[in-house]
């Protein structure tokens, strides 16, 4: 097999695989939970032998059943060199330093991007498929994929007035415009007040200032645990009191935080949602 040892992230990762392969990775490590979950749809068995340690996680991963079936990691290079890999999957995110290290060990990686849109999830499961030497499976998966996600677009039923929704976590942050989590809330009939505050990047917004707003929707995260300061927050009886729906996210933000075929668990929700705001339902 031969492999470019870093390949940079791109919005459309298919024009950047410089990937040529004699046969597909036998020994694949993942050090990331979104390529886990990339990972453990597309690969064939015993191809993947290790995911992140965060892959176990109800409240972090969609797909933590699935990766009961998998040796754990914690991304650090001892692990990775014992492991003996001859692909690590990795993210944009993944620390500069352990690339460093997996390249002074000649171990070869891939970068994968993450996803800030609906439309950009079928690239990456086609990039996993080209990184993995599993590209008509990646395909067949996409096809589904995308037959699944147009059935649950067509549901959506525009009004003349979107219903104003706040996706409110701890500390008071909210999603901007340019994220996964947004697009999601805009293609099922949502209007994100985020913009009202020119917060498209994200940022946090006081208790306040959320009250004052009035959204219709306020969609919070599943509490962990443990309790802390920053969520205390989303239990205010002030959000009761001004919000007629408070929406609670499904094991946490599990199915919304990858681009993997799992997000259209977040869509199915909020589309039914806003179906619910179509018919009157409030």
């Amino acid at each position: 097999m031969l492999i470019s040892k870093k390949i940079g992230a791109c919005i459309a990762p298919l024009l950047s695989v410089s990937i040529v392969f004699a046969e597909p990775p036998k020994r694949v490590v993942s050090v990331n939970l979104c390529t886990d979950q990339l990972a453990m749809t597309v690969s064939s068995p015993e191809q993947l032998i290790s995911v992140s340690y965060l892959s176990r996680d109800p409240m972090s991963s969609a797909m933590w059943e699935e990766a009961q079936n998998y040796n754990i990691n914690h991304g650090q290079i001892e692990e990775l060199v014992l492991l003996e890999p001859d692909l690590v999957l990795a993210h944009e995110w993944t620390s500069p330093l352990l690339l460093s290290m997996l390249e002074r060990f000649d171990i070869p990686y891939v970068q994968f991007s993450s996803a800030n849109a609906l439309d950009e999830v079928s690239p990456l499961i086609l990039q996993m498929g080209a990184a993995l030497g599993q590209d008509n499976r990646a395909a067949n998966i996409v096809e589904n994929f995308e037959n699944r996600k147009t059935e649950l677009l067509a549901q959506v039923n525009r009004q003349s007035h979107s219903p104003r929704i706040a996706a409110y976590g701890p500390n008071g942050w909210v999603g901007g415009a340019t994220t996964l989590d947004a697009d999601i809330l805009a293609k099922s009939g949502f209007e994100n007040i985020s913009s009202e505050f020119g917060l498209d990047d994200g940022g946090f917004m006081p208790l306040e200032a959320l009250v004052i707003a009035n959204p219709d929707v306020v969609l919070t995260s599943t509490p962990w645990p443990k309790s802390s300061r920053g969520e205390s927050l989303l239990a205010h009886p002030a959000l009761a009191a001004v919000v007629d729906h408070t929406v609670e996210q499904p094991k946490s933000d599990a199915s919304w935080d990858c681009g993997t075929p799992e997000i259209l668990t977040a869509l199915s929700q909020m589309v039914e949602l806003s179906k619910q705001f179509a018919e009157g339902h409030r």
